[in-house]
């Protein structure tokens, strides 16, 4: 485990076992599983950073399982408590602890599925050009972070390290994926964001967009929200991210420093 000054996680390594690293999650092949860690690492438009915010995978983790549970949809999770991992990774438990999840091996549809509710962020860059979210019309009259009639779908590419996802229009994902599996991804997604987006808005947070990752078979994993796509509800004017309204805490203990 590689760990920086301020005990932010940026790498994770299990010697045996063979790993692939994302921007921000390292997977573990365990043969017929994949332990996902959720490191420190800040991926800024798509740029990994050379520093980590300490303990930031333990919230995004947390944050996962939450809307999982809370939406209850069909999903890949096995178990999130490492006393029940695999002998092989007891040692890191600690490591882990938080930070990570057991899940099956699933066939990942090659696209982010992101829902918005507000015109924000690249959507709101493009409606001031064209009046439309990824090719998508709107109407006209929508300011900058205003809430949108209905739910938008509006699908990214999933790039690589290194590379930008790059926004794609529901035909074009149709084409990659087929009608049917398209429609209900597009469904899901919607669906998801407003009941989760529903339920934060009664927490005094609103919800701008988020990302949902899916498999072939209809399930859908949620990663939500992200953190720059949600807002204090009574503070919206000001922007006040809401990761400073809150302290999110695991019941189980922290890493070792």
């Amino acid at each position: 485990m590689k760990y920086d000054k301020n005990h932010a996680l940026l790498e994770c390594s299990i010697p045996g076992v063979p790993q692939k690293s994302g921007k921000v999650r390292d997977v573990f092949d365990l043969g017929d599983k994949l332990l996902m860690v959720v490191t420190d690492r800040i991926s800024a438009f798509d740029v990994i950073l050379p520093s980590g915010v300490p303990d930031k995978g333990k919230v995004l983790n947390q944050l996962s399982l939450f809307w999982m549970e809370f939406l209850g949809m069909k999903n890949h999770l096995i178990t999130a408590n490492v006393d029940e991992y695999p002998e092989i990774l007891q040692p890191y438990k600690e490591d882990l602890r938080c930070r990570s999840m057991l899940v099956k091996k699933v066939e990942m549809v090659e696209v982010e599925c992101i829902a918005r509710g507000y015109l924000t962020g690249s959507g709101w860059k493009e409606y001031q050009k064209s009046q439309t979210v990824n090719s998508q019309p709107l109407r006209a009259g929508y300011q900058n972070a205003s809430k949108l009639d209905e739910g938008l779908f509006t699908p990214t590419t999933k790039a690589e390290i290194g590379g930008h996802d790059e926004a794609i229009s529901v035909a074009d994902m149709a084409r990659q994926t087929g009608d049917e599996l398209a429609n209900a991804l597009k469904d899901a997604s919607i669906s998801c964001y407003t009941r989760a987006a529903d339920y934060a808005r009664q927490h005094g947070i609103i919800i701008a967009d988020t990302a949902a990752i899916a498999t072939a078979s209809h399930s859908v994993s949620i990663a939500y929200p992200f953190p720059n796509s949600a807002i204090s509800a009574d503070r919206r004017n000001k922007g006040v991210p809401a990761s400073r309204l809150r302290k999110f805490t695991c019941s189980a203990a922290a890493s070792p420093k």
